[in-house]
């Protein structure tokens, strides 16, 4: 292709559709090539900010420790509606869900930003973690959230007893839903490291997801992940 011919991000999708290309016809060498050089293309055009990732995930794991989450698991919604798909991308979520929705009882609702939403609009992420805020909440609190959460799954669904948010960054809020809604069902999708990683690294995210531009980035990422979800199953059931 005529590199001077396309924009920096044309250029992007043509590589990763190059790479797939190659891919598919097991010339895997030149897939990795085109690959390597769509992926950099958008880490010049998106930056991430390594450094910062790592300070909020330890924050996540200092803050919401066993003795915290205990001593506020009071509380919460009692609603046991939700059920979140979570994990990294490319794990399965969305077969995982796709399984779960063919149930007469469960409505999929995709990846829907809620969680998200809500805890950022109540200043508990800001976008890093606020510590002082989270220690601040009371056990009612958290219970207030859990049922503004689950009330505004009928926007989606009101007749299904069970809804699915599978968006698979959740995981990073995982805290959140224990003290929020304590009988949410909670689906970990958890997929071979390696062919996680060559899966995202192959996709092409646009600007999310800027930690998959660099394989040493990705590699970091992943670890920080893992670490975090053994965090969550060390303080909670």
């Amino acid at each position: 292709y005529h590199k001077r011919e396309l924009s920096p991000s044309d250029r992007t999708q043509v590589c990763f559709s190059l790479g797939k290309a190659h891919d598919d016809f097991n010339d895997f060498e030149g897939a990795l090539a085109y690959y390597l050089e769509g992926n950099h293309l958008q880490r010049t055009q998106v930056p991430f900010p390594m450094e910062e990732e790592k300070e909020f995930f330890l924050s996540l794991q200092k803050t919401f420790s066993a003795d915290f989450l205990d001593s506020n698991s009071h509380g919460g919604a009692s609603s046991s509606r939700p059920i979140f798909i979570l994990g990294m991308p490319r794990s399965g979520t969305t077969l995982t869900e796709q399984i779960l929705a063919c149930h007469p009882d469960v409505f999929g609702a995709g990846e829907i930003p809620d969680l998200k939403v809500l805890l950022f609009e109540k200043g508990i992420f800001t976008p890093g973690l606020n510590e002082e805020r989270v220690k601040a909440m009371s056990s009612e609190e958290w219970g207030d959230l859990g049922l503004t959460y689950t009330r505004g799954l009928d926007r989606y669904d009101t007749h299904s007893p069970r809804l699915i948010n599978k968006m698979p960054a959740n995981f990073m809020f995982i805290g959140c839903i224990a003290l929020m809604l304590p009988n949410a069902v909670i689906i970990h999708c958890h997929r071979n490291p390696i062919d996680t990683c060559l899966s995202c690294f192959k996709h092409y995210f646009q600007a999310i997801h800027s930690y998959k531009y660099n394989l040493r980035d990705l590699g970091l990422y992943y670890r920080m992940y893992s670490q975090l979800m053994n965090h969550w199953r060390e303080v909670l059931p």
